[in-house]
């Protein structure tokens, strides 16, 4: 139909001999008319197949996404963010968390093994000093002797017997003047007391609580034989070299010129495999007091 009405206008051309259009006026006026006819027919196709002459006229494509917080659906070309975040939160819980410990070199390990040969033992701590105690340690029972000023008159004790197994402590005096500080009516007595507030930390609680070391030198401490170590929580010990018992103790304090020392303690006066059970064993005779 278009081609016919471009060859009507041609032959009308011809038939009227207009002479004021000449061929190259005709062929712009054919061309116009061809540009008009091409641009009427042009059409587009949408995303869903659909032919438009108007891209605006191709229908919006929709999905549906579950509100969080309602029942009524809502549209979006997304999926739900959050969702996605949320399953991915819950894979991470459930995945095991690895923790990464330092491996003590066979030297230090060694080292931390030699106690197994301690069956008893005998210490001072902080000997010289107010707080300072003697203390006799064979298996899970303790002997422990406090200077007499720790108490008072009244409720003074010479040594105290502890039995971690049974948890418990008794005070005891001896029952003669040459051994005991304690008033006379409390000679050849014992004395229930806290265990709580009796029981120490000796030198072999303090090994089991520690998990890793580095050497940081050698020692002689008290006429033996001392390895140096440091932990990482900033602890530094002297084990010796034979037993692998601690003989002395530092805590510190990590500052801008390096590492201060807050606090120590010594394990000094040490004998080893001597002791006996009766040692450390609140005697027969013993009265409740």
């Amino acid at each position: 139909m278009d081609y016919y009405i471009i060859y009507l206008l041609i032959e009308w051309g011809g038939f009227m001999n207009l002479k004021i259009l000449n061929k190259l006026m005709l062929t712009i006026i054919i061309a116009v008319v061809l540009l008009v006819i091409v641009g009427c027919g042009a059409k587009y196709v949408c995303s869903n197949g659909a032919t438009v002459s108007d891209p605006d006229l191709c229908p919006k494509s929709k999905t549906v996404v579950k509100s969080v917080d309602s029942d009524v659906d809502m549209t979006d070309d997304k999926l739900n963010v959050d969702e996605e975040y949320s399953e991915l939160e819950e894979k991470l819980e459930d995945e095991p968390v690895v923790v990464l410990s330092k491996k003590l070199s066979s030297d230090m390990n060694n080292l931390l093994e030699k106690h197994t040969k301690i069956k008893s033992y005998h210490y001072f701590k902080d000997s010289g000093t107010s707080k300072g105690y003697e203390v006799w340690v064979k298996g899970n029972k303790l002997k422990k002797r406090l200077s007499p000023d720790s108490y008072l008159p009244a409720n003074r004790v010479d040594v105290v017997f502890i039995d971690r197994d049974k948890k418990t402590a008794y005070g005891y005096c001896y029952d003669t003047a040459a051994e005991t500080d304690c008033i006379d009516e409390r000679m050849g007595k014992a004395f229930k007391l806290s265990f709580t507030k009796e029981n120490v930390e000796t030198p072999l609680d303090i090994l089991d609580s520690i998990n890793y070391i580095e050497e940081i030198g050698e020692d002689m401490f008290q006429d033996r034989n001392t390895v140096i170590v440091q932990t990482d929580d900033n602890f530094k010990y002297w084990f010796d070299t034979y037993y692998g018992l601690i003989m002395k103790q530092q805590k510190l304090e990590e500052t801008d010129d390096g590492f201060e020392v807050i606090e120590e303690h010594t394990f000094t006066d040490v004998y080893f495999n001597g002791l006996n059970s009766k040692e450390v064993s609140l005697p027969d005779e013993a009265v409740m007091g």
